[in-house]
């Protein structure tokens, strides 16, 4: 990330994304690195980012792989159609293969992006996917021969991170030699300070959530089994599973999966959640909704949930303090 005058990276704005409605947050931090004050960005200075941003989504969409949803099987308008009769937006998704992402990752850092995919893992790892905010699209890997696996824990997941209607806001701080430090500060569920996140414990269990309903009603999967249905190994996780179609007999577990039963106990004990979710990818004020809700069931609940880092051990402590909550 960059000056006005100079580089910018990652980019912004592939398809069904609009540069122009982009809010900056200008920060200010004191000598112990916290935010002092906020305030809306010069204008000027303002479109002058937009501008690059611009650019960069140009040049990211020409260098983009090839979407191979066909070729893997992966029906495009029936996962549309399940997010929209939810009432939820679907950004654009590449359906490839890793090869094909290291290449766009190489393309888009020889067109000047420090940090072409910003949170993406690389794709040599077991990761299926990521949403990429700052371009307002979604990746997908390909997995060889699983298109229902892939439709829903790939394609599902990844898009329910993009499920947001309201305007990108970028937060600006202006660097010493005068050079602009710029990210995303909110995506869903999710509040960033530069690299540090927080709350993808609700943000990552409500998408896995969507993938697991997916595969149950869409594709005929499981979705939560009971425990007794699953090896030793797992049967403490809260009485569940989270199950999507590698085969009949195999588990699929992530990290995710964690928050995604957490948010399911949740639910069953507070039947609004659900709404209040949904709610909250398009409007900000839902945020408080989900907030409210989750710290019924035991006040401060929500904010330990947000605070969790991204980590099996992490999640499994969320989970575990929602079971103890209940």
């Amino acid at each position: 990330m960059t000056s006005a005058a100079g580089r910018l990276g990652p980019g912004a704005g592939i398809r069904g994304f609009r540069a122009d409605t982009i809010r900056f947050t200008r920060i200010r931090r004191d000598r112990r690195g916290r935010i002092r004050d906020e305030s809306p960005l010069d204008p000027g200075i303002a479109e002058e980012l937009r501008a690059l941003i611009r650019d960069r989504a140009r040049i990211a969409l020409e260098c983009a792989p090839r979407d191979r949803s066909a070729v893997a099987g992966i029906d495009l308008d029936r996962v549309r159609g399940f997010f929209h009769a939810k009432g939820l937006a679907v950004r654009p998704v590449v359906v490839t293969d890793r090869p094909s992402v290291r290449r766009w990752r190489a393309k888009l850092a020889e067109a000047g992006y420090s940090d072409p995919f910003g949170l993406l893992a690389d794709p040599g790892s077991r990761v299926m996917g990521s949403y990429v905010p700052a371009i307002a699209i979604a990746i997908s890997y390909w997995a060889e021969g699983l298109p229902r696996f892939t439709e829903a824990e790939a394609v599902v997941h990844e898009l329910a991170h993009g499920t947001i209607t309201t305007p990108q806001e970028w937060t600006a701080e202006l660097l010493p030699g005068g050079t602009w430090d710029l990210w995303i500060r909110r995506r869903g569920y999710v509040a960033y300070d530069g690299p540090k996140a927080a709350g993808e414990f609700i943000e990552e269990g409500w998408a896995a959530l969507m993938a697991g309903e997916y595969a149950r009603d869409v594709l005929g999967g499981q979705g939560l089994l009971p425990a007794r249905r699953v090896p030793r190994h797992l049967a403490d996780i809260a009485g569940y599973v989270w199950e999507l179609p590698y085969s009949p007999d195999d588990p699929a577990w992530s990290t995710a999966a964690y928050a995604a039963v957490a948010l399911q106990l949740l639910a069953d004990a507070r039947p609004g959640l659900d709404d209040a979710l949904i709610r909250a990818r398009n409007d900000p004020a839902g945020l408080d909704d989900v907030a409210r809700t989750i710290d019924s069931v035991r006040p401060g609940l929500y904010r330990r949930l947000q605070s969790l880092p991204y980590t099996d051990d992490g999640f499994r402590a969320g989970l575990d303090a929602v079971r103890t909550a209940l």
